[in-house]
């Protein structure tokens, strides 16, 4: 079963586990205790949304490209 949801890429990617562990770096140690799934990051979750976003516009640079014109 494959996920598709904001936090899929920072799951399966380098990047997305390097900037988690700096996330983790900065909290304290009873932050990190806590600190145990993806969607208990509500602030990585909306970055992880917001980059998603911008991923599938690039895959479709034509069409925003499109859209653009008619504003």
């Amino acid at each position: 079963m494959q996920r598709n949801d904001e936090c899929q890429f920072y799951e399966a990617t380098a990047a997305g586990h390097e900037f988690f562990a700096a996330h983790l770096s900065e909290l304290d140690e009873s932050a990190k205790g806590r600190a145990n799934a993806w969607h208990d990051h509500p602030q990585l979750a909306a970055a992880a949304q917001a980059l998603n976003e911008l991923l599938a516009a690039g895959e479709r640079p034509a069409d925003a490209a499109e859209s653009s014109n008619f504003h």
